[in-house]
């Protein structure tokens, strides 16, 4: 590689550059000069710096970027979650009755507060179920993607499945056995396998694909914990947790939009959810995710790769905690308030995720607390 252009936005469809180089049996320099070219004809040099993520690499003119080990990944374990689908078969109205069994409707696709959970699905789009007297075993609140906000998540849409807990393990409750649970709940199984042309342990193996079931056991061992999810697609770290008392241990399910790491108290989780959500972690990720015609993407599990673990010596750490949970406490006010953007965005339902968390990052942004919070982030990145 001998120099980098960047050409102006709009020439392609995605970001593009032109890239100089020959054959040669020399490594890479580890700089290179280059330049940013507008659509008005008009030059800006730059300097390009050769950064590292394990086996990937990227050339980047951005000051605050740096190379990314993987080491952190062994001592802050992010797991994803399971593959909770398809959308229109697992989710539907529920409404608990009065006899602790429940009643299953068609959740609209459009206009609905259940419609996000089903308006975007790409397999029986047109599937629908009625039930009534389906067994509580079978229900379970499931967390996805949607449902996380920066720093706080909104409450798990109601699953139903074909499974049951055995100690610390899912496993598939068959045919013959759901019939024991009533004829309702034996129905709408029916109804559901005969759509996929699935037996009972076959949609539960796919449900639980590579086995991303089994690691989500939450018991009473973890009351003093906090659950961290994070988005797992998307531009920009989008983290939220919620206190393990706050769930319903038993029945709590994480879709594979998300990816989850139980921190052993509230600071742990709030030091966490700091540094995913600063601007200070996009600086530094931002070059090795790729770029199309609708901004950057893919931020999968970058952020854990660069994120320290939390260190309660650590007086930065202390500081990112004490920042957080300022500003925290200023977005739970804000969504008290039905006229602010935080109330009205952070609800499901409302426009599209990239919209919602973008009006909610920017409601942050404009916070008093923001300046402090980002500087003690970007103090434990340096």
């Amino acid at each position: 590689m001998q120099e980098i252009w960047e050409l102006p936005q709009g020439s392609f469809k995605n970001v593009a550059i032109v890239a100089f180089g020959k054959k040669a049996n020399t490594l890479n320099a580890e700089s290179l000069p280059g330049k940013r070219l507008s659509s008005d004809r008009s030059e800006e040099a730059l300097t390009f710096r050769l950064i590292k993520q394990g086996r990937r690499t990227a050339w980047t003119n951005n000051a605050n970027a740096e190379s990314i080990t993987d080491g952190v990944l062994v001592k802050m374990r992010f797991i994803q979650g399971a593959d909770i689908m398809p959308r229109t078969l697992v989710f539907h109205k529920a409404e608990r009755q009065p006899s602790g069994k429940w009643k299953l409707s068609p959740i609209p696709r459009r206009g609905d507060s259940l419609s996000y959970l089903v308006k975007a699905a790409k397999e029986h789009k047109d599937f629908t179920l009625t039930a009534q007297n389906v067994n509580d075993q079978f229900m379970y609140e499931c967390f996805l993607s949607n449902h996380i906000m920066p720093f706080l998540a909104n409450n798990p849409a109601d699953a139903f499945l074909p499974m049951k807990k055995s100690g610390n393990i899912y496993s598939v409750v068959r045919e013959d056995e759901i019939a024991s649970f009533g004829s309702g709940s034996s129905a709408a199984f029916a109804n559901i396998f005969t759509a996929t042309s699935e037996n009972a342990s076959q949609y539960f193996d796919r449900v639980n694909t590579r086995n991303k079931l089994d690691p989500q056991h939450f018991t009473n061992s973890h009351n003093e914990m906090c659950l961290v999810m994070v988005g797992a697609g998307g531009g920009y770290t989008c983290a939220a947790y919620v206190p393990m008392l706050d769930l319903k241990l038993a029945k709590t399910i994480i879709d594979q939009t998300l990816y989850w790491y139980i921190a052993k108290n509230e600071d742990e989780a709030l030091y966490i959810c700091g540094l995913l959500n600063s601007h200070a972690l996009d600086e530094i990720i931002a070059d090795f995710q790729p770029v199309g015609a609708m901004g950057r993407r893919h931020v999968h599990t970058l952020p854990y790769a660069v994120t320290p673990p939390f260190d309660e010596t650590n007086p930065a750490h202390l500081t990112v905690i004490d920042k957080t949970r300022a500003l925290v406490g200023q977005i739970k006010l804000a969504l008290d308030d039905a006229s602010t953007d935080v109330a009205k965005y952070f609800a499901p339902s409302i426009s599209t995720l990239p919209v919602r968390r973008r009006k909610i990052r920017e409601f942050i942004a404009a916070l008093p607390e923001s300046a402090e919070y980002e500087d003690a982030c970007m103090n434990v990145y340096l």
